[in-house]
Formats: C-alpha cells, structure tokens, sequence
C-alpha cells in the first residue's frame, strides 16, 4: 500500500514546481498569438497592429519612409564635375515635396547649388546643378526630414558626401605668393565674390580683425579694395557657410578667453557684416565646422573647445540652447 504522506508531498511538489511553468507558457502563447499586440510600458511595439506578422521592437518602429539607393555613392572620390546626383526610395515620392530646400546641394568651396529635378520612376529622383561643381570639391548632399512620400509619410533624413576630380597635378607643392600678415590662428577658402574662383578669410588673434581676400585675375591673393577686415577678438577659427539661404558664404567665427563666437553675413561681394543673431555661446573655443546635423536643410554649427570644456552643437532652431558633447 502506498504511503499517503508520500502521495501529498510528491502532489505538493508538482503544484509548486510545474503549474507556474505550465501558467506562464500558455499566458505566453496567448500574447503571441494576439494580433496587434504591444507591451507599451517596456517600449515593445509591434510594426502593423493591423497585421500577424508579429514583429516586435525593443526600440520604437523604424521609420517607414527611407532612402534606398544613392548616387554618387558615400565618400566617393574623382567624381566627375557634372555629374548628376540622385536617389531612389522605398516608396513613391510627393514631387510636389521635393525642392532645393528639402534635397540640398552644398559645396565646401561653393555653397549651396541651384538645379533642377527630374524623376525617372515615382520612387526616384535626379538632380542636375546648374553649375559645374569645382574640381576637388567636397560635396555633401542632405534628403531631408521635409521630403514625403505619397502617402504622407515623411522622410528619414538622409546624408551623404562625395568629392570631385581634379584636373592635373603631381603633389609637387612650390612657392606662389605671400598676402596679409599678423597673429593668424585660422582659415577657410570658398568663392566669395561669385566670380568662379577661391577667396579666404583668415581668422586673427590678439584683438585684430578677421581679413578677407579676394582671388584676382592671375589667380594671386590681393586684398579687397572695401571692407577688407571684419570684427575684432581672439580669433582661432572661421568656418564659411551659406548660414541664411541667399546663395553665397556666409562665415562663424570661433573666439577664446570666454567670448562668443560671431556669425557675419556676406553682402555676395565679399563683404560681410553682422548677422542679426550676431553671437551664440562663450567657452574657449577652438574650432568649428558646419553641416546639416538634424537632416532639416539648413546648416549647424559644431565648435570645439578647450580647457577640458564640453564640444557644443548649435542647431538653428536651438541657438540659445546648445547640446554638449564631452
């Protein structure tokens, strides 16, 4: 006869071990088999609450709206200068959306570049600019949030740079000409005047002014006859830009000992004068250079600074209010 005592405890064993894992494993199948299900409170989401998929996300859902396929490709050198630059999307486009203010062109010698569109199929688009680009030239291409597609959805903001041929060269560098003199911490080169080649700003320390020079006819360096000098400060960097959407350079200035960096505008000359928003921040700072950081189409600002100061990010819509990167 079988011991009673033993029956109990080995019934007992089995509700406290077995049940529970019975309970959860149908619970499980029952939340798996549920369509459209989503666990919110632990950011689980499913991708279609109307579908069975059942796929689910630690993270929320990717974006539906994305670009494919580009052209030039990433990061690609020797691009010939008139080439076109275009892009093919998951989904077929709102053309109405797509402009050169949603699909933007910018040159680091040039600025922004004008061009048409055209579309090859609904989910792609070419664009062609209006000028060639210069040889060598860094080119930086932004899809931006602002583009959508047919159904309303709007785009993951897409970027993605390529640089162009030269013509020539061995590398061989030899002695051209001397221009400006002073305590000179930076500089950048960019076609100010609109008139096809490179001019440079250089950036000054010790309270002198930042100088601009205007590239001549015989491709020397000479200062410009007006409005030679901008500012004044302990300059170390400058960055040029088109900052307010009008098709030439614009520049940021970087200043240390605590003072703000300074945004001047450019006249389309050459000349430049204070932005209305003339100074953003107050650090050390070393250096700053421009891009499209949060894929909206127009150019931030990120500066480097010293004295174990956080790196800060300028966006123009949070200008007052900068994100720090240690």
């Amino acid at each position: 006869m079988v011991n009673s005592s033993w029956v109990k405890c080995f019934f007992r064993l089995f509700i406290v071990s077995f049940v529970p894992i019975v309970v959860t494993f149908l619970i499980t199948l029952m939340l798996l088999f549920t369509p459209g299900a989503s666990f919110a409170n632990n950011n689980f989401h499913s991708e279609n609450p109307q579908s069975n998929d059942n796929e689910f996300y630690l993270i929320d859902p990717p974006v539906s709206f994305t670009v494919s396929t580009i052209y030039p490709y990433s990061n690609t050198l020797g691009i010939i200068s008139d080439t076109s630059i275009g892009a093919t999307f998951n989904k077929n486009l709102d053309i109405s959306t797509v402009n050169t203010n949603t699909f933007r062109i910018r040159g680091n010698q040039s600025g922004f570049y004008n061009g048409s569109f055209s579309f090859p199929s609904l989910e792609s688009l070419d664009f062609d600019s209006r000028n060639d680009f210069k040889p060598g030239e860094i080119v930086y291409v932004t899809a931006s949030s602002y583009i959508q597609s047919n159904l309303g959805d709007s785009l993951c903001p897409y970027h993605w740079m390529f640089s162009t041929e030269v013509d020539g060269g061995c590398g061989s560098m030899v002695s051209h000409s001397a221009f400006g003199g002073g305590n000179s911490f930076g500089l950048d080169i960019g076609d100010l005047d609109g008139d096809g080649d490179l001019d440079a700003v250089v950036a000054n320390f010790s309270g002198q002014p930042q100088h601009t020079w205007l590239n001549n006819i015989n491709d020397e360096s000479t200062s410009q006859s007006s409005s030679s000098s901008f500012g004044e400060g302990d300059s170390t960097s400058v960055a040029l830009g088109d900052l307010d959407n009008d098709g030439d350079l614009d520049a940021v200035v970087t200043n240390y000992y605590d003072q703000a960096q300074t945004v001047w505008v450019n006249n389309g000359s050459g000349s430049f004068s204070p932005h209305s928003t003339p100074k953003f921040g107050s650090n050390h700072s070393r250096d700053v250079a421009l891009g499209d950081l949060d894929g909206d189409g127009d150019l931030d600002a990120v500066v480097a600074n010293d004295i174990n100061q956080p790196q800060t990010v300028w966006t123009k819509s949070t200008i007052v209010s900068p994100q720090t990167h240690s």
